[in-house]
């Protein structure tokens, strides 16, 4: 598929021409970066894994985490100004980025590949630890707790439709 195309038409021709279809995926792209964005920075400045040092159990597993939520950034990043912009810049400006966002979607290898060599050269490790001792008292939190995440796809749902909107009017 070669993204570097004209733009002749509002929508790209990944959306097929259709409102709905554009804004659930500029949806879909704005919630998995910002709703990644905002878990990396929770386990960072809740756990402070990065004190704690690589060989602490739960460092580790939490260090995993923010490696494969900074992958998902990485390959959300850069579609989003794609989606955004499409039809609205010249067709120089839309091939930069579309080049940045192949940069971006090449770079997630780093973090993916670390991740799965973490944790494929832990998994027994972790298992031992995770199974040893008492049981955790409670496993999930309230709703209240996650209310502030709701906020994010809620916010990313009226971006994409008022965006999707706008670009249906033109």
């Amino acid at each position: 598929m070669n993204d570097f195309v004209v733009q002749t038409t509002v929508l790209p021709p990944s959306a097929a021409g259709s409102t709905l279809v554009y804004a659930w995926a500029l949806f879909g792209m704005l919630l998995i970066c910002t709703g990644s964005i905002s878990m990396i920075w929770h386990i960072g400045c809740a756990m402070r894994w990065f004190r704690m040092g690589i060989t602490n159990p739960l460092a580790h597993l939490r260090f995993k985490e923010c490696l494969f939520f900074l992958t998902f950034v990485l390959l959300t990043l850069g579609e989003i100004p794609v989606l955004l912009l499409w039809g609205e810049v010249n067709n120089g400006t839309m091939t930069t980025l579309n080049l940045l966002k192949r940069v971006l979607q090449g770079s997630a290898l780093i973090p993916v590949g670390v991740a799965i060599l973490m944790f494929l050269r832990s998994e027994g490790a972790m298992i031992e630890q995770l199974t040893r001792g008492p049981p955790p008292r409670r496993l999930y939190v309230s709703w209240k707790s996650i209310r502030q995440y709701l906020r994010i796809g809620f916010t990313c749902a009226l971006l994409a439709a008022l965006v999707a909107i706008g670009k249906a009017s033109v």
